[in-house]
């Protein structure tokens, strides 16, 4: 309501002037048909010459001259343009003669005629004297002479009455006529009158340069510190503009100073100064706005605007003021588009931003009522400039307080920004003396721990223990050092992340896997809740690390006990993830027992909040946020999803075509041509991976790529000649280093050698893949010379190992045959006296084991099944001769027997059986052989009711290096391995029989070879 109130106070100024002027009351003096009767009149003040004068149109009637035209009547103040005589309508340009005719004066004497403006030049007589003449008036444009300025004539009246004859012509301006009244009177009351309107009009104009040169000065003085305050140069150049425009309007009172200029010149200056005041004054409110202004339309009626004004020198009055006419048009529409922006800035400005914006709107709407004002004077509808110099003063006095305004908040801002440095300057050196201890202090622990252990002469107790202090404390420093690095860094703006799709799950959990390992022995669990289905964030990989890394060890220092953990959801376009921690935190340092220690563990909390803050805002995310309730321990951040998910999802792998994918990887892999070199690479993201296997096809290397370790495993299982896995650290189901860990459950560094894939300043991830048996690591983004040298070196060590292994199991083979003929022939002789016909048949059955057993058609060394079922039944069958009753053996086969099948890799089991099992007890026993093709697997077990063996101990012997005992089962558990990475199964106890098993994958078909053959 206060705004309203103000607004329609200043607003409601200018119409009643206008009504005050024309209707505000009845002049006691008024001419009536060119009369004006002043009986009653005492000679004291003065009188406006107003009412209806005899008017001829294209005469300028001489004192005494007979007119040729017809009479008529004009009012004055008034312009004869558009005014009617004859039933047509009269020109702007012409000529005319007024008349009054003054009766009745109280006395004679000498009087004085004040003239304001008569457009566009004149010349009037008193009593048949020339007593004021203003311009050159003429019937004709090429005698005419324009001049329009106030003047005061002294007349002298000898009598009670008075004739005054005025000449006016107009061959310039836009309209025509007497627009202001003429003032008589005694000399004392026109002189104090025109003195008072002098002196003001002239105050006005030195008020408004001396406040636009001091803001000129003042936007110097700023501009040579190197500061440019562009309100101070527009709001003095609006001064000055307005000081030159009133100074030329009214009384004219810069005429007074340039006598020397004529009128044209003047004129132009007045017009010129009217409308860059106007322009410079709309810029300045523009500015002053701020961004919510709308500068489009305001730019493009200001450069029409600025035309016209460079336009003006160069025309004469009557060929400019057309154009003026356009340009004070779209001035007054462009000041109404401004006051509309003002008010809904105003109204939409929150709370402590209200005060400035009601001075603007002030500001604006004065500007607004001055112009207008200005534009009714013009028009003759205002009498005198006060309502619009009023309105310049109000408008001068506001706009100063706005700028004066700008330079309390500005000082107040120094102020603030002040205090603020002055603290940062404390936290600075808190900081720093913080940062000495911290650096100190875990220094001096190094130190002593390291000096305890070397005096120490031998294994002292409790070295381990500060092995891994040492360790812990080195690792802090690391951080700490890597925390003034990157903060040094984003001072000067040197990072620039390298943003991609990534997938959030396997980020997180390469991280948590760091943690387990280094928060070994301490009662905190970390888990992955980042769901699978979780579209990709888009993040650059390192960073991403490092800001999680960060938050886990944070949550992990404040953690006693319980658990950690990291999950994610989908909200609008962004993922937001929460490392949570729930369980018993742990107490904080007391600052008045370890005021240092509290200290630094605040400022050192601060800052790495701070980095892993600005980290995120770099990737495009959202603000760090601590959970409610779990300040320090648990954090939300907001990562952007996936950019371009369409390709994303087509060049990586979807969840819901995970199997699909996964069998088009094994087919390929199945596919591919034997005996040449392979290399897995394990990469979640695909652009990587085909990368890789671009590299690795110029080197004629076979590369089977997968994005998990699941498919990893499969790949394992069909492509047994595997020699070497790219690996990286994250995976899309999972952490690498979970799948390194597996394979080296089944093979060694020299079996199947692992490069890791890092990242670029992870130390700890370099060195947990060493410590899980990765053979070497290459740091992301990598050059492809580098790639290919180390792949090469690793390739070569498979191929010797292969070699080697090679040749083992053909020294493993050689046991075997000379073993088993050796027990074989043993039978036979005992037969040969006794039962010559069955030692006959023992006979054949072992030519025809023999035959199997040396056949070496196969490259591979690969038999098949129903060979080794052969060699199974000429076994058991010389040793049923030999041990009669007592050995019983069933054979069940649900297998085809071309499938490929190791040699002697079921008949030693068998033997084992038969000899261990069931012969060490004189009641002997029966033996059950059982072959099944089930799931892609031959599985195979053999079964007795013999003696039976302790399963535990005899799992122990076949683990260790060197064999222990008998070769048969170690060979073949160690052929199981080499060759298929999997166990030999064990069930046993002593006097119940045993029961062993094993399968291997139920690979390609040979055919049979014929008997006789």
């Amino acid at each position: 309501m206060g705004v309203v109130g103000i607004v329609v106070l200043f607003g409601i100024w200018l119409p009643l002037g206008i009504f005050s002027e024309r209707w505000g009351g009845q002049q006691p003096f008024r001419a009536e048909q060119g009369v004006i009767d002043l009986a009653g009149w005492d000679g004291s003040g003065r009188i406006a010459l107003d009412g209806e004068w005899e008017f001829y149109w294209n005469e300028l009637l001489q004192p005494g001259e007979t007119p040729r035209g017809e009479r008529s009547w004009m009012e004055v103040p008034g312009v004869w343009s558009g005014s009617r005589a004859a039933g047509a309508e009269r020109p702007v340009y012409g000529a005319a003669t007024y008349r009054l005719r003054l009766t009745h004066l109280s006395e004679p004497g000498v009087y004085r005629i004040k003239k304001m403006n008569i457009r566009f030049a004149s010349a009037i007589y008193v009593d048949g004297r020339l007593v004021l003449e203003d311009g050159k008036p003429a019937l004709s444009a090429e005698a005419y002479v324009p001049g329009n300025s106030p003047g005061l004539a002294v007349v002298e009246i000898k009598g009670s009455e008075a004739e005054i004859i005025v000449h006016a012509a107009n061959y310039d301006y836009i309209d025509a006529g007497v627009p202001m009244s003429l003032y008589f009177g005694k000399e004392e009351a026109i002189n104090a009158a025109h003195e008072r309107s002098l002196i003001r009009e002239s105050a006005m104009a030195v008020v408004l340069a001396v406040i636009g040169l001091i803001h000129l000065v003042l936007f110097a003085a700023v501009w040579l510190y190197g500061q440019r305050d562009e309100p101070l140069l527009l709001f003095g150049l609006t001064c000055v503009t307005m000081a030159v425009f009133n100074g030329l309007l009214g009384e004219r009172p810069l005429a007074l100073l340039l006598d020397g200029l004529s009128f044209q010149t003047l004129y132009t200056i007045k017009d010129m100064s009217a409308l860059a005041g106007f322009l410079v004054s709309l810029y300045l409110m523009m500015l002053l706005q701020g961004k919510g202004a709308d500068r489009r339309l305001t730019k493009l009626f200001a450069l029409l605007l600025l035309g016209s004004l460079v336009l003006f020198p160069f025309l004469s009055i009557r060929e400019y003021l057309p154009l003026y006419r356009v340009t004070i048009l779209l001035e007054h529409v462009l000041m109404a588009r401004v006051l509309w922006s003002a008010a809904a800035r105003h109204l939409a400005a929150p709370r402590g931003q209200r005060y400035e914006s009601l001075l603007l709107l002030l500001a604006v709407l004065l500007l607004n009522l001055y112009s207008y004002g200005c534009l009714l004077f013009g028009m003759s509808m205002l009498g005198s400039l006060l309502i619009s110099q009023i309105y310049l003063i109000l408008f001068s006095l506001v706009v100063f307080l706005v700028i004066v305004y700008r330079f309390y908040e500005a000082f107040r801002d120094m102020e603030r920004m002040h205090r603020k440095l002055l603290r940062l300057d404390r936290q600075k050196d808190e900081f720093l003396s913080s940062t000495t201890y911290q650096l100190k202090a875990p220094l001096q622990d190094i130190v002593h721990l390291a000096d305890s252990l070397a005096h120490a002469d031998g294994p002292a107790p409790g070295s381990a223990r500060s092995l891994a202090l040492i360790a812990g404390t080195g690792r802090r420093l690391g951080y700490l050092v890597q925390d003034l690095h990157d903060f040094s860094r984003l001072k000067h703006e040197d990072i620039v992340p390298e943003p991609r799709n990534l997938d959030l799950r396997s980020a997180v959990g390469s991280v948590l896997e760091l943690h387990r390992f280094l928060l070994s022995g301490r009662p905190i669990e970390l888990a992955n809740g980042v769901p699978e289905t979780l579209a990709a964030v888009y993040a650059d990989e390192d960073r991403l690390e490092q800001i999680l890394h960060r938050l886990v060890e944070r949550a992990a220092l404040r953690a006693e006990e319980g658990r950690i953990e990291v999950t994610a959801e989908e909200e609008l376009g962004f993922a937001v993830v929460t490392v949570d921690f729930d369980g018993r935190p742990r107490p904080a340092p007391d600052p008045d027992v370890a005021p240092c220690l509290a200290a630094a563990d605040g400022e050192a909390a601060d800052l790495a909040l701070s980095i892993t803050r600005r980290l995120i805002e770099l990737q495009g995310g959202l603000a760090l946020q601590p959970l409610p309730g779990k300040e320090g321990r648990s954090f939300r951040f907001s990562l952007l999803l996936e950019k371009n998910p369409a390709a994303s999802r087509k060049a990586a792998w979807p969840a819901a075509g995970e199997a699909a994918a996964a069998s088009e990887t094994l087919v390929a892999l199945a596919g591919g041509s034997r005996g040449q070199t392979v290399v897995l690479v394990a990469e979640p993201d695909a652009a990587s991976r085909h990368a890789v296997c671009q590299l690795l096809a110029q080197e004629g290397l076979r590369a089977v790529s997968v994005r998990s370790a699941e498919q990893a495993r499969a790949a394992l299982a069909l492509e047994g000649e595997l020699s070497l896995v790219l690996l990286g650290v994250s995976l899309a189901d999972g952490s690498g280093f979970d799948a390194l860990e597996q394979l080296r459950n089944r093979f060694s560094p020299s079996e199947l050698p692992v490069l890791m894939l890092t990242g670029r300043r992870r130390e700890e991830e370099r060195r947990l893949a060493l410590d899980l048996g990765a053979n070497d690591y290459i740091s992301k983004p990598f050059e492809a010379e580098e790639l290919l040298a180390r792949v090469r070196s690793l390739v070569k060590l498979r191929q010797s190992v292969r070699e080697a292994r090679e040749r083992e199991i053909a020294f493993l083979r050689s046991q075997i045959n000379p073993h088993f003929l050796y027990n074989a022939l043993g039978a036979i002789a005992e037969l040969c006296v006794e039962e010559p016909e069955k030692a006959e048949r023992l006979t054949l059955h072992l030519s025809g084991y023999l035959r199997g057993s040396f056949d070496f058609g196969q490259r591979d060394g690969m038999s098949t099944l129903g060979a080794e079922l052969r060699l199974i039944e000429a076994y058991t069958e010389i040793e049923k001769a030999r041990f009669g009753s007592r050995l019983q053996v069933t054979l069940r086969c649900e297998a085809d027997p071309a499938l490929r099948f190791p040699p002697l890799l079921l008949q030693p089991l068998v033997e084992n059986a038969i000899r261990h099992g069931l012969l060490s007890r004189p009641q002997g026993g029966e033996v059950k052989v059982t072959v099944v093709e089930r799931e892609g697997y031959v599985h195979a077990a053999v079964e007795d009711d013999g003696a039976g063996f302790d399963a535990q101990a005899m799992l122990f012997r076949l683990e260790q290096p060197e064999r222990i005992g008998g070769v048969g089962l170690w060979n073949v558990s160690e052929r199981l391995r080499l060759l298929y990475g999997e166990r030999l199964g064990m069930d046993s106890r002593t006097g119940f029989g045993s029961r062993l098993t094993f399968r291997i994958p139920a690979s390609s078909r040979t055919s049979e070879p014929k008997e006789g053959g």
